[in-house]
């Protein structure tokens, strides 16, 4: 039995002739058609058989090589030489290697005798050049495509065809509070909450809408805006976008989630839109201010008249009633105006201390609140109108004074910000550069949540007796300056203002001295002649008398046609006007400035008093530049006007 075994294993251990042909048929075939290069090696690395296809790729020849080292073969290539040794250690080894610019998959094995010695090594290398290069390419491929998604601005959810999340990028972390660990994994329906922003509102379906584009096959658009929940509870508005996964033909495999955030671009249309109806406003405004200031000009100085006439009788009481309305319905009108005020032309470095001393000032004096002002020492000075950001900053200070009827504390801070790429909340309107960030914060009752966003509009307003003209003007003073301003309010802790204003590199100049004390220009000029230029005749009127009650000779003139016909006539007949009392907006014809430029061409010496709706300093200065010598705002009163002329008459030309 013993001996039956032995000789069965040895038959098992040999082959027979026909299998020896087979086998080395079966390795010809090899050698000659894949890419191979097959190869013995002697024990010192000397090569004694070479074959295969894949000589070619290297440069080889069969006969070149044979007689070759293997360092001679593979030059430079440790991991071949390393591996061969290791061969003669009696290991066997597989490893991968690049042989004269080619890569190859390489097996190598020791060769033994019949003694069972190792003589040699055999090795057999695969050509996996293109193969490598494939895999490498899609690597590089799914790395780029990996970069692009991470890089994106939307939220991109990917998941397989049970709505489980296989691909969750940055942005989808950053949206949705889900960290990535945590969402990998999850069906798609418990991370994405989605619920409708129109009336009707409800949840939406969000795996029922990704199961239906990979279905269909077809891309789908949320269509109407979504308010996404996201981990922590909070909400934000975004719109979606379904696409299927197509792996092979048209078989959906999975779908993709897209999501974008548009509350800042919502922002920016609501601001937009903000905007376009205070430069609505503004154009009404610049209308009505004009005729209702030639109204209160008719009205108070009638007033002045019947006070100057009425003496000291019981009457005057009642006029003096009509003047405090009269003026009051002046600011109402000055604020109306502020919308058609233009950009001053003139901008120049504010210094934001004083402003928000000023404002203080006149905004919280003798009022039953406390506050705390804490201004950078380094403050940059902004660029603007001084007068009007001093308006807007005691329009919101006065706001924040009135939401705490039962006291409190108004903290004031302002600092320095650079802006990159915006800041939160802000970002989305402020450019990059330096700004002065202003911060009003108040412990008042607060704004409810369906008003904050009305506060800006005009006329909006919840208080008794108020204008609701206060914000809007302030909101427009500071868009006028380049900047931004946001409000956040919280019902029963109080309301937060930002506001947003350009900083510039240059240096304030220090004031200088004490201005000369004006005197009011009546006394002394009896006689002289005043030619008054207004398309309201009730303007015209009380001018006319005003003046003449001060003991001055006064023309009017209904347009410039006529003013300038006056204006001849008057130096032909060598009584020529001492001043000329203009009014700015005329509504029709030349205007002020445009007629006191011909009446220069007759008179260059000629002395000039504007009547403006809009006067400020930049106005004032513009007027100046125009070669007005005084300018009075309307609605004026009797001494403003005698005050202004009687300086223009004075004045040295």
């Amino acid at each position: 039995m013993g001996e039956a075994r032995a000789a069965a294993d040895d038959r098992g251990a040999s082959s027979s002739p026909m299998e020896a042909d087979v086998s080395e048929s079966i390795l010809d075939w090899l050698v000659c058609n894949a890419p191979i290069i097959f190869a013995i090696f002697d024990s010192d690395g000397i090569c004694r058989k070479i074959r295969g296809r894949a000589l070619d790729a290297i440069g080889l020849e069969s006969s070149e090589a044979v007689g070759k080292s293997i360092s001679e073969i593979a030059p430079g290539v440790a991991e071949v030489t390393r591996n061969f040794s290791d061969c003669l250690e009696g290991e066997r080894r597989c490893f991968q290697a690049e042989i004269r610019g080619r890569i190859f998959d390489v097996c190598c094995e020791p060769l033994k005798d019949d003694s069972r010695r190792i003589s040699g090594v055999v090795m057999v290398g695969t050509d996996v050049t293109d193969t490598v290069a494939a895999t490498r390419a899609l690597a590089a491929e799914e790395e780029l495509l990996k970069a692009t998604i991470e890089a994106v601005g939307d939220a991109v959810i990917a998941t397989d065809a049970g709505m489980k999340i296989v691909l969750f990028n940055q942005a989808a972390e950053d949206l949705t509070g889900w960290p990535k660990n945590e969402a990998l994994g999850k069906d798609l329906g418990e991370v994405v909450r989605f619920e409708s922003v129109d009336k009707k509102g409800g949840r939406v379906d969000v795996s029922g809408l990704a199961r239906s584009s990979i279905e269909q096959s077809v891309p789908i658009d949320s269509g109407a805006l979504l308010r996404l929940e996201r981990k922590d509870g909070t909400q934000v508005e975004v719109a979606a976008h379904y696409a299927p996964i197509k792996a092979g033909g048209d078989k959906a495999v999975g779908a993709v989630l897209s999501i974008r955030d548009v509350s800042e671009e919502r922002r920016r249309d609501e601001e937009r839109i903000r905007l376009e109806k205070l430069e609505s406003l503004a154009l009404m405004a610049s209308g009505l201010s004009h005729d209702f200031n030639n109204m209160l000009t008719a009205i108070l100085a009638n007033l002045g008249l019947a006070k100057e006439r009425a003496g000291s009788g019981p009457v005057v009481e009642f006029i003096e009633e009509a003047e405090i309305a009269a003026n009051q319905a002046r600011d109402l009108t000055n604020q109306l105006a502020s919308f058609a005020r233009p950009t001053p032309k003139q901008l120049k470095a504010v210094d934001l201390r004083g402003v928000l001393t000023q404002a203080t000032a006149f905004a919280l004096a003798g009022k039953d609140v406390e506050h705390e002002v804490h201004i950078a020492d380094n403050l940059w000075p902004v660029l603007g109108d001084e007068n009007q950001l001093i308006q807007a900053f005691n329009n919101l200070l006065l706001n924040a004074q009135q939401a705490m009827p039962q006291g409190g504390c108004i903290t004031i801070r302002a600092e320095n910000l650079v802006v990159t790429e915006g800041e939160p909340k802000a970002g989305a309107y402020l450019g990059g550069g330096k700004f002065v960030k202003v911060i009003i914060e108040d412990q008042g009752v607060g704004i409810p949540p369906e008003n904050l966003e009305k506060v800006f509009d005009p006329y909006f307003t919840t208080k008794a007796g108020g204008t609701g003209l206060g914000l809007p003007t302030t909101y427009s003073i500071i868009k006028k300056h380049g900047g931004h301003m946001s409000i956040f309010s919280t019902v029963g802790e109080g309301t937060v203002v930002l506001v947003y204003l350009p900083a510039v590199d240059a240096a304030i100049q220090a004031p200088g001295g004490e201005p000369a004390e004006e005197s009011s220009g009546t006394e002394g000029l009896p006689g002289k002649r005043v030619l008054v230029m207004d398309d309201e005749a009730g303007v015209r009127k009380v001018a006319k008398l005003a003046l003449e009650g001060a003991g001055w000779e006064v023309e009017v003139a209904e347009d410039a046609i006529h003013a300038i016909e006056k204006f001849r006539e008057a130096l032909e007949k060598h009584r020529p006007f001492d001043v000329v009392v203009l009014d700015s907006m005329m509504r029709s014809g030349l205007d002020g400035s445009a007629t006191l430029a011909e009446l220069a061409k007759l008179d260059p010496s000629v002395k000039a008093v504007a009547i403006s709706g809009l006067v400020d300093e930049a106005t004032t200065e513009e007027f100046r530049r125009k070669g007005f010598s005084q300018v009075v705002a309307k609605p004026f009163s009797l001494d403003d006007l005698r005050s202004a002329v009687g300086r223009a008459v004075s004045e040295k030309r």
